[in-house]
């Protein structure tokens, strides 16, 4: 006699019929969280500006003066001060004397054998070819020599010492030649109007020239700004051909040896007015 199997101790579990038992599932991590964007960085704060260079005391030098310093240089807003301009003549004549009365002598002593040669000829009615050709040749080296003169005192208003050598320089020589030779066609047409147009055409065009010696500007260029400029300081450029006239009669009076000392000042008197009336800065003396 046989007895029932007991059941098994513990829960029952009923499956249905035909179904497996279902695999275990791994657990699906939640997805990360975002990470969150750096935060920008703050621009850097603007650098401040510099702060302006304070302007140099005292007003801007050239490189050295006509006796070796570089000393300060005033500029100029505008304005004509004849009396400055005498006594810097009269200093920079003083320092560099000898060069000076060298750079007048050379046309003055031209001059003599041109009057020399004209002497000899003024008796003849045909004079010689060798004599004229003379002629012309002193006239030109005369006229090359006072040109070398300006252009001396040009220089030392730029605080550059007068030298020999600048008699040979050709810088703006054209240019001066031609300025030169229209502006004596138009004194000798001023002659016929019983000299006065020939005396305002020579006050008007004072300073043609020595644009055109100093910057090579041409023959309307030179002529306009001397008729601005002499316009707007009739007063002072007045006083300067009487100042030249005077120095005219000290030479004669002094037979001719004033001339060794008259010309080169009035150079220099005429080249320091004519920075002032540009409004230009000037090498002291």
């Amino acid at each position: 006699m046989s007895f029932p199997t007991p059941p098994p101790e513990g829960p029952e579990f009923n499956l249905p019929s035909g179904d497996s038992v279902p695999e275990p599932t791994t657990p699906v991590e939640p997805p990360a969280p975002p990470v969150p964007p750096e935060p920008p960085v703050p621009p850097a704060p603007p650098v401040p500006p510099a702060p302006p260079t304070a302007p140099p005391v005292g007003p801007p030098s050239y490189p050295g003066g006509g006796d070796g310093a570089g000393a300060p240089v005033p500029y100029r807003a505008g304005g004509v001060n004849i009396g400055e301009a005498f006594s810097w003549s009269m200093a920079v004549l003083q320092k560099n004397l000898g060069v000076l009365i060298g750079l007048a002598a050379i046309p003055a002593v031209i001059n003599f054998l041109t009057s020399f040669v004209q002497r000899n000829n003024n008796g003849q009615n045909n004079p010689g070819a060798i004599a004229l050709i003379l002629l012309f040749l002193l006239s030109v080296l005369s006229f090359l020599a006072t040109v070398g003169l300006y252009r001396a005192a040009l220089k030392r208003t730029q605080g550059e010492a007068p030298r020999f050598d600048m008699l040979m320089s050709s810088e703006n020589l054209v240019p001066f030649i031609i300025t030169s030779i229209v502006m004596g066609l138009c004194i000798a047409l001023g002659l016929l109007a019983l000299c006065i147009g020939a005396l305002i055409v020579s006050v008007l065009l004072i300073f043609a020239p020595w644009h055109s010696l100093d910057t090579g500007a041409g023959v309307g260029e030179a002529f306009s700004k001397s008729f601005k400029q002499v316009t707007g300081n009739l007063g002072a450029v007045i006083l300067l051909i009487l100042i030249v006239i005077a120095g005219g009669l000290i030479s004669i009076c002094t037979c001719g040896i004033g001339t060794f000392f008259v010309t080169p000042f009035m150079a220099l008197i005429t080249a320091h007015v004519y920075r002032q009336v540009n409004a230009q800065a000037i090498a002291p003396a």
